[in-house]
């Protein structure tokens, strides 16, 4: 039995697989600000299924540490340096393995969704932030710290004193810091076009750096009426004009499962 889980800005999911194969039921909670609280939901969660895994992998928001340590997680700052894996091991009695959350989404989505026949795959999520993982061959892509594609600097002050990177222009968090609104709340079509046309600039370094099969986009900020991928290719079209070819960008397939879908792909590769 393997127990899987997602933890994200503002919501975690906890999931399991019984064949190794397949993925079971999935349970989504608020995620707390408090890391022990998140300890707590899942130990309430095995004692509620009632059954031991064998073995854990779940994902995390933010950048990981070699000694498994969050150590950068804007929005769960109260998380940062805490003996994670250590509690959920204590908790669950088995090995765990810890992964940027974005990486596991995408390897889900390579894996199981939307990019299973490609074999240079971008995932990129947008919803309360940005995040994002490189795909090869079913596998995440090597790195030093892993991947971040939001905090790519998107915008320089003509004095460069100010910079502000791609989550703080189009990110769930973005919107209602350069707003005043939420997401699901702005129905200005003209902010609307230009939160597009930023996206569409942020995905044009991903192509640039990444040099992409396909690119997959996740999160809630896709879920939005005023997002269409008609009009996000249109402007990838006008910035990439001589590219020799332009990797289709299509939406995820998994959903808010695309996580658990990536912590059981990984943890298959390692048996």
């Amino acid at each position: 039995m393997f127990l899987l889980f997602d933890i994200g800005g503002t919501k975690m999911r906890i999931g399991y697989s019984a064949d190794g194969k397949t993925l079971g039921d999935c349970s989504i909670f608020d995620t707390p600000q408090a890391y022990e609280d998140g300890i707590n939901i899942i130990k309430n969660y095995l004692s509620s299924e009632g059954f031991k895994p064998w073995k854990v992998c779940g994902g995390l928001p933010g950048i990981i540490n070699k000694n498994d340590e969050l150590i950068f997680a804007p929005n769960l700052k109260k998380w940062l340096g805490k003996p994670i894996k250590n509690e959920i091991e204590k908790v669950t009695d088995c090995p765990v393995i810890l992964k940027n959350d974005a990486s596991l989404a995408g390897l889900g989505e390579a894996t199981f969704g939307s990019a299973i026949n490609y074999p240079i795959v971008a995932y990129i999520t947008i919803s309360t932030g940005i995040g994002g993982a490189r795909i090869v061959n079913k596998k995440i892509d090597i790195s030093s710290w892993g991947f971040e594609p939001g905090h790519q600097i998107i915008d320089i002050s003509q004095t460069q004193d100010s910079v502000a990177d791609w989550e703080v222009l189009v990110s769930g968090s973005g919107i209602m810091g350069r707003y005043k609104v939420a997401p699901e709340n702005l129905s200005d079509k003209k902010i609307w076009k230009k939160i597009v046309g930023e996206i569409a600039i942020g995905l044009v370094n991903v192509i640039m750096f990444w040099s992409p099969d396909i690119i997959v986009l996740g999160g809630g900020l896709l879920d939005s009426e005023f997002v269409s991928m008609d009009d996000l290719n249109d402007s990838l079209h006008k910035y990439l004009e001589n590219f020799p070819q332009k990797p289709p960008i299509i939406r995820y397939t998994l959903g808010e499962k695309a996580g658990l879908y990536g912590a059981l792909a990984y943890l298959k590769s390692t048996l």
